[in-house]
């Protein structure tokens, strides 16, 4: 688990990282062994339909393809370990990526919506992900340690945004 960690008026948010993996890691699993089973009743089933005439090879062919998009999310066990969360008083960024690096930066006076994601371990462990809505782009903050925490903090300081610009135009 990762320490918060503030300077002046950023910080760094915790991120969780074992459980998420763990999670993905099960959902891998979970995914495989129904190909598996399939496979296995396609292969019972046709035994009995057609005899002994079946040649599971062509059956083996079709659940290939399947098989790679489920393996094609092996690296997203490591995505935990490659998130980071800024957040100051008027902006989020977010850092993410295993092979590609990407940094999404969000102004918090332009947020419309924040919806908050949390799965049967993220509830249990205390992490889950939040999804910022905005004009035409969205950010998504994934696995954050105290996910109701941050989403009272950025709604904390939208609100504050939103009365600097009041006082910003009412003193105009």
């Amino acid at each position: 688990m990762s320490k918060s960690v503030k300077t002046a008026d950023r910080q760094i948010v915790p991120v969780s990282r074992w459980w998420p993996v763990t999670e993905v890691l099960i959902e891998l699993i979970v995914q495989i062994a129904g190909l598996c089973l399939v496979y296995l009743l396609f292969e019972l089933v046709a035994g009995w339909v057609i005899g002994t005439e079946f040649n599971p090879d062509i059956l083996l062919s079709i659940v290939v393809l399947p098989a790679i998009y489920i393996l094609k999310d092996i690296p997203s066990v490591l995505e935990p370990f490659y998130v980071e969360v800024v957040l100051s008083d008027n902006n989020v960024t977010v850092k993410y990526g295993v092979f590609t690096r990407r940094v999404d930066s969000f102004s918090l006076d332009t947020v419309e919506n924040i919806e908050m994601i949390t799965t049967v371990l993220g509830r249990r462990f205390g992490y889950g992900s939040l999804m910022l809505y905005s004009y035409g782009s969205d950010v998504y903050i994934q696995n954050v340690l105290g996910v109701e925490n941050l989403k009272a903090k950025i709604e904390l300081n939208i609100q504050k945004e939103k009365n600097n610009k009041l006082n910003v135009q009412v003193l105009s």
